[in-house]
């Protein structure tokens, strides 16, 4: 990483070594590629029989998907992203225990109450994002922002702000692209993107579980911040101070339907779940459309079947779900790029 005043920018890994066992290196690494899970690739390959794919095609997906890690790859690295990645619970080891002066008993039982806690942060953020890319006003910011300023991007990564540090700032030509992006991301309550159509959505900052309080330099006090874009998934008088701090009179119209599904007496419909997994969906169907588009006749009850066995839902489930999206995105959202620069005249 290269660090240009608050804003910080990745710099380019070796793919050939990324991908020596896994892959091939080719000047195709370096455009934007999304890859799919493995246990997907060989459902929907069951599903519809191997025969109906390019054979060169199918032989370097398997390979790429082996990098269990990664989620694709751009400008010649790997891209990690959590939110397409089933949940990771934290696991509490010796140092932590003894930071924390808990026996290994307490620090199983605090794994569980902190995991619990944390699936449920995100859960949201993964049906958030469900919610963005299904929204008509974010994707034209979104798809604005990231094709008119291309050039940067493939030059310098998208970037990730950080705190101040003492160094000159000398983005200067870069600046105007840098701070509309940062109001992008305010504006949509993000800490960044991933990548394109990968948006990371501000996380709670808050400690999990009690014991993680007494780390905090205040003692008989705590810090939250919670964005706007979260459930308070209770009740209580804290609870209800904190649902009018964050939805109150003020909420911005363009998050409007967001709200009603954070709203605290919303999150028991099972709500967040449907934007989850049409978020997962959406990406991986777009990415099949993407890789494989002379396999898409004639095969798509089959991938039905398979995403439905994917996603642990019937068929109808995901049947509806395609409805929903091509609802919002309309008939064709599946042949959309993820990113396509504005060439300069």
């Amino acid at each position: 990483m290269t660090v240009q005043g608050n804003v910080q920018f990745s710099t380019k890994l070796p793919m050939k070594q990324i991908l020596h066992s896994n892959g091939e290196y080719t000047e195709e690494s370096e455009k934007l590629s999304y890859i799919f899970p493995i246990e997907l690739l060989n459902m929907i390959c069951q599903e519809i029989g191997e025969e109906n794919f390019d054979t060169n095609v199918l032989v370097r997906e398997r390979k790429l998907s082996q990098n269990t890690q990664y989620i694709g790859f751009w400008r010649g690295m790997p891209l990690s992203y959590p939110l397409l990645k089933p949940y990771q619970d934290i696991v509490l080891d010796q140092f932590a225990a003894d930071v924390l002066k808990q026996s290994e008993a307490d620090c199983q039982s605090l794994e569980d109450v902190a995991n619990d806690r944390l699936r449920k942060f995100n859960l949201t953020m993964r049906a958030y994002c469900g919610w963005l890319l299904m929204n008509e006003e974010f994707l034209k910011d979104h798809d604005r922002w990231l094709n008119q300023n291309g050039e940067n991007i493939l030059k310098f990564g998208i970037p990730c702000f950080v705190q101040n540090t003492a160094q000159d700032r000398t983005l200067e030509e870069s600046e105007e692209w840098v701070r509309e992006y940062q109001s992008f991301c305010q504006k949509w309550r993000l800490q960044s993107l991933a990548a394109p159509r990968l948006p990371v959505p501000q996380p709670i900052q808050s400690p999990y579980v009690s014991e993680l309080s007494a780390l905090n330099p205040a003692e008989g006090t705590t810090l939250m911040a919670v964005p706007d874009i979260y459930p308070t998934f209770s009740r209580g008088i804290l609870p209800d101070i904190l649902e009018d701090s964050l939805r109150g009179s003020q909420v911005p119209g363009h998050l409007q339907d967001w709200m009603d599904i954070a709203a605290k007496e919303n999150t028991s419909k099972n709500t967040l779940g449907t934007f989850q997994r049409r978020f997962a969906l959406q990406h991986y169907w777009r990415v099949f459309y993407d890789k494989f588009p002379t396999s898409v006749s004639k095969n798509v009850t089959k991938l039905h079947a398979a995403f439905s066995t994917f996603f642990q839902c019937d068929i109808d489930t995901i049947r509806g779900d395609l409805r929903s999206i091509k609802n919002s995105l309309g008939p064709d959202w599946q042949y959309t790029p993820f990113f396509a620069p504005s060439k300069k005249v």
